[in-house]
């Protein structure tokens, strides 16, 4: 393998592991979301009403993959969708009390 290849491998290999072990410290500590819908939520408490295509961008993430985050978001009840209309159509996304409540306690655990 050339040593170009071999590096990405390598990165890649890495990433992978450390996605691992955040998910199995996030479960071990009863966080009832993954680290990818985690990272909107903190996105959204930095900043609510945050807009599908800006966190898109800012998770580096196509849209069709945050659609499914938000939507499972929605269904526990962590998130909601709203439309603003502008010159264009957008939809916003907003952190639910309950995920903000959490996020002031530290963390978004079930208990």
């Amino acid at each position: 393998m050339p040593p170009d290849d071999r590096l990405i491998y390598l990165i890649f290999t890495a990433q992978q592991k450390l996605r691992n072990h955040l998910a199995d410290v996030m479960m071990r500590e009863n966080v009832r979301v993954t680290p990818a819908r985690a990272g909107i939520l903190f996105l959204l408490a930095e900043k609510d009403g945050r807009t599908m295509s800006e966190l898109s961008r800012i998770l580096s993430i196509d849209n069709s993959t945050l659609t499914g985050l938000v939507d499972r978001l929605e269904k526990a009840g962590l998130a909601r969708r709203r439309a603003r209309m502008t010159a264009g159509h957008h939809t916003c996304i907003s952190a639910r009390r309950v995920s903000r409540r959490c996020k002031r306690q530290g963390a978004l655990s079930g208990g």
